[in-house]
């Protein structure tokens, strides 16, 4: 369809050319076809050419033209629009010819000018040689058919080129009528000028000068479209009226009057095409300065900065919205003001001082100033200023931004502070494992020592005896170290899970006295324990977890108290919701000064840690203690302490009762526990007639519990290995299983699962150096009854092999 439209356009323009004809052949002063094949060919590509050849063809075959003839000037038209297609592709891209005065340039110098004259060489050379235009000389020819064809290429292709283009803005009911006005003021113009309208007596007046304006308005108010379309309109009404013999170029000869109205048509076309061309530029910069404003706006109005302009003297040409928010000021009320009327008198002249500076430096200035704002709050900012310049590039002033880093620098404070603390607790945790490696190595060295002197042949059973007491008492020290520093490791990760039981708070106390007991009557000291109120005979709450609070703050006062007494004041505060246990401890010892109380609860801080620590310990205590009293929801804290008199630690914790529990007056504990540290040591029990299977792989370990079995009476089967202790269970039923947890081959986990698949019920317990609360967990989900951790104690053994063989033995 664009073929046969095209076709059928360039027979119908070229009719038009033919007109204005000055020689028969039919060479024109004015072609339009030629620039409808260039504009066609420009907008569509070289696939157009086929078309073109096939249009100019036509179009010369109606005229008359030979056919020898009309192949070679339709090769030649053809190889024009070829030639002038690739031209302003290659000089000019894709962009519009009449957008820019450069492009334009471009264009009438390539596809106007040069690429016209090899299609009027062509198609002269093709008339002369079959001889349809012998009157003229060749150049005289080419000189018509080359100007026929720019002006064609002049006033045809801007046309088609500006109309094909998609135009910028949307056309509107009210610019329709000035465009339909414009087009018939242009047609009147035209005819008026070039078809003697004038009265007479106005023949000699330059009156083509009339066309002038209305090209303007056609331009400026219409662009590229505008200008183009009343061009086209004048050239073609300005031709018909020369070639009519009428209008200001007409001076007699035909071809005289052609070449002047050419002379009007080209320099008007031009100028007011590069007047397009200028004007679509300026409105393209125009578009482009207004999008830009518009960002620099948007961006400067937005950003999360205080932005402002000064001039040389520090008044203030322009402020942001965040400025005037921050000053709390409207615009009105800053434009013009200098700082002095905006800020305090010492900010102010700071600020000028800068402005001067970077004025006369040249560079940019940043600064961090400490600024109050109007509501009194006071701010950090970061102060960033530039020299503001003209187009001359003179310094006029300044351009600044602050904004707050008042946030940054409290985080950068707190950096700091967190920084220090973590010094200082790195050098605390070093000097704890310092003090830690003390702790470990001196029972340690007390043990190996004891058991070196222990093997002296001329040591006595006695004092062998004593060797032993004493190195018992290093295992149980190193033993209760090992304890803690677990205990605080779990607590320290989160993975502390105390067990809520119901138990007898009164037993629980008297067993922490019991313990306790022998430690001040030792040290000839007076340990009290006062009931303040009746108290429920059973609570809820972990009494392993208690045990170690009061143990650990009654004993540390035990060990710092020389002279006096240790009280005990036990309450409950029924108020409570959650019925609070406080127990307050006091004592009459040396006291805590007041630096050391900020320390005192500090991880890996102790009150004394000098190497000649008067009272020994670990340090470990108080802070263990606070962490196990807030993990049972209560809280460990010094009450009071004063230098040289004493000090009382309160502790709580909460612990739930049933409401039917009964509550007891107690005054005191019964007098058999006062007695009882001087009573001898209890017997565990006796083991006459148990068989047991021990299953562990350490020798020492199998001779050292082998030993403690057997002195009690029970007979003892060991296995090497889980695959071993799996094979004697299965040949023999024993009362009870002794199963190490990590041995060789298979495990202790999997021997006690495989013996429980079996449907073996005998009582297994698991010996394990593994002491938290999971792992005595997983041992009971594996299948073991009990749970014994190493090191293993005989009376600890003895009672837990008593406990389940017996009731194993009796079945």
């Amino acid at each position: 369809m664009r073929g046969v439209t095209f076709v059928v356009a360039y027979v119908l323009t070229s009719k038009l050319g033919y007109y204005f004809a000055l020689t028969p052949s039919g060479v024109s002063p004015i072609w339009p076809p030629a620039g409808l094949a260039l504009a066609c060919t420009i907008l569509h590509g070289y696939s157009m050419l086929p078309t073109v050849f096939v249009g100019v063809a036509v179009a010369h075959a109606l005229s008359g033209m030979s056919a020898t003839a009309t192949i070679f000037t339709a090769f030649g038209n053809t190889l024009e629009a070829g030639l002038g297609a690739y031209l302003c592709y290659h000089l000019i891209g894709k962009a519009n010819p009449l957008d820019r005065p450069r492009e334009l340039s471009l264009f009438l110098i390539g596809p106007v000018l040069l690429s016209t004259m090899v299609g009027a060489i062509i198609g002269v050379s093709a008339l002369m040689l079959t001889g349809e235009s012998k009157a003229f000389s060749f150049v005289s020819l080419w000189r018509v058919w080359w100007l026929g064809d720019i002006f064609g290429d002049l006033v045809v292709a801007p046309f088609m080129l500006a109309w094909m283009h998609r135009p910028r803005s949307e056309w509107h009911f009210r610019r329709a009528i000035e465009a339909a006005f414009l087009v018939v003021l242009v047609f009147g113009v035209s005819k008026l000028v070039f078809y003697d309208w004038l009265p007479p007596g106005y023949g000699h007046y330059p009156i083509e000068h009339l066309c002038i304006p209305v090209l303007l308005w056609a331009t400026f108010r219409f662009g590229r479209r505008g200008c183009t379309t009343a061009i086209l309109i004048i050239t073609t009404v300005a031709t018909l009226g020369t070639v009519s013999g009428f209008g200001p170029y007409y001076q007699g000869t035909r071809i005289e009057s052609i070449h002047l109205l050419q002379l009007f048509i080209g320099t008007t076309s031009i100028t007011m095409l590069f007047v397009a061309a200028v004007r679509v530029q300026h409105r393209s910069a125009q578009i482009r300065l207004k999008e830009s404003e518009a960002l620099y706006e948007a961006v400067v109005q937005n950003l999360p900065l205080n932005i402002f302009r000064k001039d040389k003297d520090g008044r203030v040409l322009f402020a942001n919205a965040y400025y005037l928010q921050t000053l709390r000021r409207e615009l009105h009320e800053v434009l013009g003001k200098t700082d002095f009327d905006l800020f305090d008198l010492d900010l102010a002249e700071k600020y000028r001082r800068d402005d001067e500076i970077v004025m006369f430096s040249q560079h940019a200035l940043h600064t961090v100033e400490k600024f109050r704002a109007p509501d009194g709050t006071e701010l950090y900012t970061q102060v960033c200023k530039v020299p503001m310049k003209d187009r001359h590039g003179n310094t006029v002033g300044t351009i600044g931004a602050f904004w707050d880093i008042t946030d940054q620098k409290r985080i950068e404070s707190q950096l700091r502070e967190a920084k220090q603390r973590a010094d200082s607790a790195n050098l605390a945790k070093t000097k704890f494992l310092a003090n830690m490696s003390h702790e470990m190595r001196t029972p340690l060295s007390a043990i190996l020592g004891f058991v070196e002197r222990m093997a002296l042949p001329e040591r006595t059973e006695a004092e062998r005896f004593a060797d032993a007491a004493r190195i018992g008492r290093s295992v149980r020290n190193l033993t209760e170290l090992i304890d803690d520093i677990l205990d605080l490791s779990k607590i320290e990760a989160g993975k502390l899970k105390p067990e809520k039981i119901d138990f007898s708070l009164l037993q629980e106390l008297e067993d922490v006295y019991f313990l306790l007991s022998p430690q001040a009557k030792d040290k000839r000291l007076n340990l009290h324990f006062e009931f303040l109120g009746p108290v429920p005979v059973t609570i809820n709450t972990d009494p392993h977890r208690l045990r170690q609070i009061l143990l650990n703050i009654i004993g540390n006062a035990l060990k710092f108290t020389v002279n006096g007494d240790v009280r005990v004041q036990i309450s409950i505060d029924r108020n409570d919701p959650n019925d609070l246990l406080r127990i307050l401890v006091s004592d009459s010892g040396c006291g805590i000064c007041h630096k050391k109380k900020k320390q005192l609860f500090q991880p890996f801080v102790q009150a004394d840690s000098s190497t000649t620590r008067k009272y020994g310990g670990t340090g470990l205590g108080l802070i263990l203690s606070r962490r196990l009293a807030r993990a049972l929801g209560g809280d460990v804290t010094l009450a009071q302490s004063i230098p040289g008199i004493g000090s009382s630690f309160e502790i709580t914790i909460r612990c739930t009762h049933d409401k039917s529990t009964p509550f007891a007056e107690i005054h005191e504990f019964p007098r058999a526990y006062d007695e009882g540290i001087n009573l001898p040591p209890r017997d565990p029990g006796d083991l006459t007639g148990l068989d047991i299977l021990l299953a562990e792989d350490g020798p020492d370990n199998q001779e050292l519990i082998r030993f403690f079995l057997t002195s009690s009476g029970a007979h003892v089967d060991v296995a090497q290995n889980g695959q071993e202790a799996l094979e004697l269970a299965r040949d023999h039923r024993y009362d009870l299983v002794l199963m190490d947890i990590q041995m060789p081959v298979v495990d202790g986990y999997s021997a006690t699962r495989s013996l429980r698949a079996m449907g073996y019920n005998v009582p297994i317990v698991a010996l394990t150096a593994h002491a938290m609360v999971e792992d005595k967990d997983r041992c009971l989900n594996a299948g073991c009854n009990g749970y014994i951790t190493k090191p293993v104690f005989r009376d600890t053994l003895i009672e837990t092999v008593h406990q389940f063989g017996r009731k194993s033995a009796a079945h």
